[in-house]
């Protein structure tokens, strides 16, 4: 079988060739920030813990951005994690610094699951 310009069509990935490609970024992503924020909470102070967190979390969104992974999502990350490390400063909290991203994530979850799908009718 061949395709217009002459050649086989691409398979489909397979999970294991994602889960081999997309996993190191991912558990850099998940563990970086919350690991740099509790190494430079207990080695130092809250603020030393939620800067070392704020620069590594932009720090991986310009690596990413500089290889092309994401756009617009790249900025709104960005703008989330600088507002989160503001709240945590200004509460002088280590919970309320941490709660954000849980609260968020709640919200939109219950915001998603209220209401009925677009081509109900």
């Amino acid at each position: 079988m061949t395709t217009v310009a002459g050649r086989l069509p691409e398979r489909a990935p397979s999970v294991r060739s994602v889960l081999r490609g997309g996993s190191p970024r991912f558990l850099r992503e998940l563990f970086g920030p919350v690991a740099a924020f509790y190494v430079g909470w207990k080695l130092g102070s809250l603020v030393t813990g939620i800067v070392l967190a704020t620069v590594l979390a932009l720090g991986l969104e310009w690596y990413e951005r500089r290889h092309g992974r994401r756009g617009a999502l790249a900025l709104i990350s960005a703008a989330f994690v600088v507002v989160q490390a503001l709240v945590g400063l200004v509460a002088d909290s280590a919970v309320v610094y941490l709660a954000q991203p849980v609260l968020v994530s709640a919200i939109w979850g219950i915001a998603n699951s209220s209401r009925p799908p677009s081509d109900a009718r």
